[in-house]
């Protein structure tokens, strides 16, 4: 494998990386944001609570999206070892 592939890959899979971690990512921060002006508006001056709330929303997505998820790494994987097989053919 030449190096421009195996950097095309490398690009390739921080793509797939950064598309599979961004429902997690907003839905933390969307959360974050919103309890942090419920707590500017009450005056509530709870950290744990904010942590915990997090977690719960993180975990409903990370359910909600698993298969999706799943579906892109794999698809990922099959692109990647088709590329290596077609490049050792070479």
């Amino acid at each position: 494998m030449l190096t421009g592939e195996v950097i095309v890959l490398s690009q390739r899979m921080l793509v797939v990386a950064l598309m599979v971690l961004t429902p997690v990512i907003v839905a933390a921060t969307v959360v974050g944001l919103v309890w942090a002006l419920f707590q500017a508006v009450t005056q509530l001056q709870d950290s744990s609570a904010s942590f915990a709330i997090k977690l719960v929303v993180v975990s409903i997505v990370l359910a909600l999206s698993a298969e999706w998820i799943g579906g892109q790494i794999r698809h990922f994987g099959d692109e990647m070892f088709a590329e290596m097989l077609k490049s050792r053919r070479k």
